[in-house]
C-alpha cells in the first residue's frame, strides 16, 4: 500500500476527530440529559484544534496512518469516541501522548 504524503496524513487523522465530534454532537441532541456527550464533543474539537497546530511531521500521524489492523484501528476508534466523556477534563496534548506511548 502506497504511503499518504505528509499532509494527506495529517488531513486524515483530522478528519476523523471532526467526524467523531460531529457524533458526539449528535448524541448531544438526542439525549438531552446526558451532558457527556457535549462534554466530548467540545473536548473533541478542542483535540481538533490542538492536532490541526502540529506539524505535519508529529509521529501521531505516521502512527494513524499505520493502522491497517482492524482490532487496533476500532481500539484507535473507540479511545477517540471516549474522549472528554469522562466527568474529568481531559487535554488534548494528553491524548496525543497516550496514543503514542500506548504504541511504542
Amino acid at each position: 500500500m502506497e504511503k499518504l504524503n505528509l499532509e494527506d496524513r495529517k488531513e486524515q487523522l483530522l478528519s476523523k476527530i471532526e467526524d467523531t465530534a460531529d457524533w458526539r454532537a449528535g448524541k448531544a441532541e438526542q439525549y438531552l440529559d446526558d451532558k457527556r456527550n457535549g462534554m466530548s464533543s467540545e473536548a473533541l474539537r478542542k483535540l481538533y484544534d490542538y492536532v490541526e497546530h502540529l506539524p505535519k511531521e508529529h509521529p501521531i500521524f505516521e502512527y494513524y496512518e499505520s493502522l491497517n489492523d482492524v482490532d487496533v484501528l476500532e481500539e484507535f476508534n473507540y479511545k477517540l469516541s471516549r474522549h472528554g466523556f469522562s466527568m474529568e477534563k481531559e487535554y488534548p496534548e494528553d491524548f496525543v501522548q497516550m496514543i503514542l506511548k500506548e504504541n511504542n
